[in-house]
């Protein structure tokens, strides 16, 4: 599967300026509580200034205790949280929502 961004990415973050000096690159996603798929992106981001978020559907993302990356599918009652940093969002909320089990996807800029 592919994913292309069409969305601007939040470049203002030291975070996102890291994850796209990685790009491309291709990862193993796991479902992670029925509500997001995760990943360990293939070399580590910089957090220096690193937002919390509050997150929707469609949001790509890292999670700071454990440096990895994901993708909401469903942002429903997760809240506001500090260890989360918003890297971008993808319209393809379809594709998301159809990914069962361990899927492997490149991400592209």
């Amino acid at each position: 599967m592919r994913l292309r961004h069409r969305q601007p990415w939040t470049l203002g973050v030291l975070t996102t300026r890291s994850f796209l000096a990685l790009l491309p690159m291709t990862v193993r996603f796991t479902d992670f509580g029925g509500r997001e798929k995760v990943a360990t992106p293939t070399g580590s981001l910089d957090y220096t200034g690193a937002a919390g978020l509050d997150p929707e559907a469609g949001d790509l993302f890292s999670y700071l205790p454990w440096g990895n990356i994901g993708f909401f599918y469903d942002g429903r009652d997760t809240g506001y949280s500090t260890s989360l940093t918003k890297l971008g969002h993808t319209l393809d909320l379809d594709q998301l929502t159809h990914l069962e089990g361990d899927v492997t996807i490149a991400i592209v800029s």
